[in-house]
């Protein structure tokens, strides 16, 4: 299933956290400390593009990685570790960077570790119960300015 940024807006209003719907029409911000959720097939590449900014250009202090399975976790890194050692072997990326890169993110299957981030991307399996539940439980969890974004 789709959702368009209206309906994650929605989604985001009836797990509790009105304020995130009305964000979305918030000026743009910085947003410092980032979470992913979800390393999969688009969140790993989420998370390693945000640990490019943030080791590249300072934008964001760090990106905490969230898997709820060890497994997945494992697997996300590895994915990442593999992408940017490609960019490194193809001389599109200095080693020092990529060492830099890793270091930003922090691989946690510890959910408390995203209550205080600025921005949380989320990009679980398209199960609408799962994301009404995950949304619900985050609106609980984190620090009342935290901005959500769905990956879908």
């Amino acid at each position: 299933m789709n959702m368009s940024i209206k309906g994650t807006a929605q989604l985001a209003a009836r797990a509790g956290r009105r304020r995130a719907a009305r964000q979305f029409s918030a000026p743009a911000q910085n947003f410092d400390k980032l979470g992913v959720i979800g390393l999969g097939l688009m969140g790993h590449g989420i998370a390693q593009t945000a640990a490019a900014a943030a080791a590249n250009d300072g934008v964001h202090s760090s990106i905490i990685a969230y898997e709820t399975d060890q497994a997945f976790l494992d697997r996300g890194r590895d994915r990442i570790q593999k992408s940017v050692d490609r960019l490194v072997s193809r001389d599109k990326m200095e080693s020092a960077t990529a060492e830099a890169l890793m270091g930003k993110i922090t691989f946690t299957t510890d959910r408390s570790a995203l209550s205080d981030t600025d921005l949380i991307v989320e990009a679980i399996i398209e199960n609408m119960d799962l994301k009404k539940k995950l949304y619900s439980e985050l609106g609980a969890e984190c620090k009342p300015e935290t901005v959500f974004a769905s990956n879908t």
